[in-house]
């Protein structure tokens, strides 16, 4: 190797590690907490928990206190040979109002309200109404928590924080029939919804690609109607997953979408005669312009059978069993084509006549009339996929509505359903597959919801904040192209924004970017770094230098170098 060779490898490989060394994370002069609490404030010590942390309770129930540290004692104490224990240097002092409660029924926000306070000495004190309150200081203090050294130190004390959610319904759709998850995977998801300060898993259970729930009412039909064998979720298995979504603060909402994405109800031979549309041909174009046959085909329920009413009536009362904490049932309602399904069906258009149904839209509220009052005689609240294509649809009475349209029509959304209660996932920037292809390779609702476009959302641009209509939002993770791996990255860190939404107080404008990314890189920092994989906020570079990045210029400093970019 010659001598300019040899200066330029060793030039270059300087340069490459002082580039690294301005890498290295930044010690922030706050605590960085996401989401970001109602109240705070923070002094300039550290102190160390040097031998453990004894936790005592007033009125608590040992099950509860087990469950604490069992999911805190790693998060915690890293690499070190101490954690919860007796006779320890530093305490932890719990005041649960509620004390062997968990969370009560409904979304009231002070629910999930806690004040926690770290003292100089080292001793910490958490207050809550419920369980829940308990969890989620105990994730606020997790997060600034230093290991640095195989210690645990904590920064910025003495730290008072008084928190409390600004709507109590801050939710994650996962859909498990597109595509089948291991149980450790769901609980993972349900872990990072924990350190998320997400409340609710709402489980997208059946579409037209499977139905993977061995429901008692039919046994024997996720033979026909899963995946495969092996992808198969059984009555034990849900009740592992709503028992393990409890411990961490979450809960579980199922969904049975219907009265249409219920093709794979018609693989089994034994109902294969309540579907219309079963196996209709779909209209697919590759990029090159090849029409392809597609698939799953859509199907849709027969409205005109008794026989129908009962299978919905069995479903509806199994999941009104095996989620019996659950709020609601959702039962879906979308993207239904009644035209082509019903109208045009030989039989049932005639069925039509026969009965004075001049349209679909008669015949759909016909539907959802029967299937309320069989949900309201089982004593099941019910929710539903609201849609801006379908203003004219009436939903039975106290049913909750969400909202996946485009974020322009809330204002129609509400006039239109003034006397229900909503949940947000305006898909333009909720719905965590945008931007990222179908399953036939083709372009499916673009663009990208980045971190950055779903961080500018505001639901007090629509809703009165002192109105109740809205319960809170929901991101979605439909599954045609995921996998037990790559949900991780598509889910995170951008559900943390949407938590941050509907969590904390409205931000206002002009954005502190440089402070935004701060605290969205060190939040995904603190899921990686327990179990819960994350994508990148931005380049490595930006991430080791928020402020110098995303700062806004001072006008005056931008005019004088304005020219630069003339």
């Amino acid at each position: 190797m010659n001598n300019f060779r040899k200066s330029f490898v060793w030039g270059t490989l300087f340069i490459t590690l002082l580039f690294l060394s301005t890498m290295r994370a930044k010690e922030s002069s706050r605590p960085l907490i996401t989401p970001n609490p109602k109240e705070m404030s923070f002094g300039s010590q550290t102190v160390e928990i040097k031998d453990c942390l004894h936790i005592s309770s007033i009125g608590n129930d040992y099950g509860f206190l087990h469950n604490l540290t069992q999911i805190y004692d790693s998060i915690f104490f890293k690499n070190q040979n101490s954690g919860f224990g007796s006779s320890c240097s530093n305490n932890l002092l719990l005041e649960v109002k509620n004390s062997f409660v968990m969370m009560p029924a409904g979304f009231n926000p002070k629910d999930q309200s806690y004040k926690l306070e770290v003292m100089s000495n080292g001793n910490i004190h958490i207050e809550a109404q419920y369980q829940v309150g308990v969890l989620r200081a105990m994730d606020s203090l997790a997060q600034i928590l230093d290991h640095s050294n195989g210690k645990t130190v904590i920064p910025h004390v003495p730290l008072e924080i008084s928190d409390e959610p600004r709507y109590g319904y801050i939710g994650l759709l996962l859909d498990i029939s597109r595509n089948y998850y291991p149980m450790e995977t769901l609980k993972t998801i349900i872990n990072g919804m924990r350190m998320s300060k997400v409340n609710v898993l709402h489980l997208h259970l059946t579409d037209d690609d499977s139905f993977p729930i061995d429901l008692p009412s039919f046994p024997g039909m996720v033979k026909h109607t899963a995946l495969s064998p092996e992808e198969v979720y059984t009555v034990k298995d849900i009740h592992e997953i709503i028992s393990y979504a409890n411990q961490n603060g979450v809960k579980v909402i199922p969904e049975f979408d219907i009265p249409g994405h219920t093709r794979s109800i018609g693989d089994d031979p034994s109902f294969s005669h309540l579907m219309t549309c079963l196996n209709r041909i779909s209209k697919w174009q590759m990029p090159d312009g090849t029409r392809i046959k597609g698939g799953p085909s859509g199907g849709v329920l027969n409205p005109t059978l008794e026989e129908t009413y009962d299978f919905v009536d069995k479903v509806i009362n199994d999941l009104r069993k095996i989620f019996s904490s659950s709020d609601f049932v959702h039962l879906g309602g979308d993207e239904v084509n009644t035209n082509a399904c019903w109208v045009l069906d030989e039989k049932i258009g005639q069925w039509m006549q026969e009965n004075e149904f001049a349209n679909g839209n008669e015949l759909f509220a016909y539907f959802q009339q029967k299937v309320g009052t069989l949900a309201k005689e089982s004593g099941v609240r019910t929710a539903h996929w609201v849609y801006q294509n379908n203003w004219d649809l009436k939903w039975d009475e106290g049913s909750v509505l969400q909202y996946w349209g485009d974020s322009q029509y809330i204002p129609k959304f509400q006039e239109t359903y003034p006397d229900h209660q909503h949940i947000l996932s305006v898909h333009e920037l909720f719905y965590f597959d945008c931007g990222l292809g179908n399953r036939y390779g083709v372009d499916l609702c673009n663009p990208y919801q980045t971190w950055a476009r779903i961080k500018m959302f505001e639901p007090t641009d629509y809703y009165s904040p002192d109105s109740d209509q809205l319960l809170g939002g929901e991101g979605a993770m439909w599954s045609e192209l995921n996998t037990a791996h790559n949900v991780f990255n598509k889910i995170w860190p951008r559900l943390g924004v949407i938590s941050s939404i509907f969590w904390s107080g409205k931000v206002e404008k002009p954005f502190k970017w440089g402070d935004i990314v701060e605290e969205l890189v060190s939040y995904r920092d603190y899921l990686k770094a327990n179990g819960v994989e994350a994508n990148q906020v931005t380049s490595r570079y930006c991430e080791a230098n928020p402020h110098k990045v995303f700062d806004a210029w001072d006008s005056e400093d931008f005019e004088s170098i304005e020219y630069l970019f003339a």
